[in-house]
């Protein structure tokens, strides 16, 4: 890679860059993909790969225009296109044996498909709408395969093959459709809907307001407990308020009244 260049160059790359991005803003799609698994991505050819001192300054600006895209779709769209443009830029530095910036470029990458992922939990988000993006998402992960039996050594590579299949995971879940090879070594993918299972109800939601938990009873619930014993075993107590606790002792001791009643009426 030449980075013997003049300033006014760079300036003028740098502007030329902000301008189309700018430009192309809502105007970018997703790469056509069908049912056969061919790697058509080129390798990069542009001035501003992850060895250039500008590389942060180009994300930056395909973040902004992934952030100016309001519909969810058409964002990870976008996030697919860039992270396209990731994998085109490891082949190349990679090809030049320039592994830090392929590593940069594949950090970049898995990026692209964390954002992606986080887009899945927006509820306007249409499942339909998904499968293309997984459809693309399968497709790269499977060139990153091919790269990493390449270079078996990288290890940023095998640690986003692990990322990537953790993604492709949780669009499974949320569009219910297994992107997969439709034979073992086989280039056609095909789609297999996966049987949504039915998910078990926590247990005692019905009886964990009603159940009674088990408690040492307090001092004045045992003194009510033992007064109401106690009034069970005299026959003339049945009237309502007597046996409940002080209510009986303020009854029979106050100045021997409840005894002289009961005289009186024998």
């Amino acid at each position: 890679m030449n980075h013997n260049r003049t300033m006014p160059q760079v300036l003028g790359l740098v502007a030329l860059v902000f301008s189309v991005l700018i430009c192309s803003a809502g105007a970018q799609t997703i790469a056509s993909t069908d049912d056969q698994l061919v790697d058509d991505i080129p390798e990069y050819q542009g001035t501003m790969g992850p060895d250039s001192i500008f590389y942060g300054l180009k994300l930056a600006m395909e973040n902004l225009d992934e952030a100016f895209t309001p519909d969810e779709t058409a964002r990870m769209e976008k996030m697919m296109v860039h992270a396209q443009i990731r994998i085109s830029e490891t082949k190349t530095m990679l090809k030049y044996q320039e592994f830090t910036s392929a590593n940069r470029a594949m950090e970049a990458y898995q990026e692209k498909l964390n954002q992606a992922s986080g887009e899945l939990n927006r509820p306007t988000v249409d499942e339909t709408d998904l499968v293309p993006v997984q459809k693309t998402m399968f497709k790269y992960h499977a060139i990153i395969q091919d790269l990493h039996s390449a270079y078996p050594d990288s290890s940023t590579l095998a640690e986003i093959l692990k990322g990537s299949t953790a993604v492709q995971d949780q669009f499974t879940e949320r569009t219910q459709v297994k992107i997969q090879l439709k034979d073992a070594g086989s280039h056609e993918m095909v789609m297999v809907k996966v049987q949504v299972k039915e998910k078990n109800k926590p247990k005692g939601t019905n009886g964990s307001i009603t159940e009674t938990p088990t408690a040492t009873p307090s001092p004045t619930e045992t003194e009510t407990a033992e007064s109401t014993v106690q009034s069970t075993e005299t026959p003339d107590d049945q009237k309502p308020g007597k046996g409940l606790g002080r209510d009986k002792d303020a009854d029979t001791d106050g100045n021997g009244e409840g005894s002289g009643n009961s005289d009186k009426k024998e």
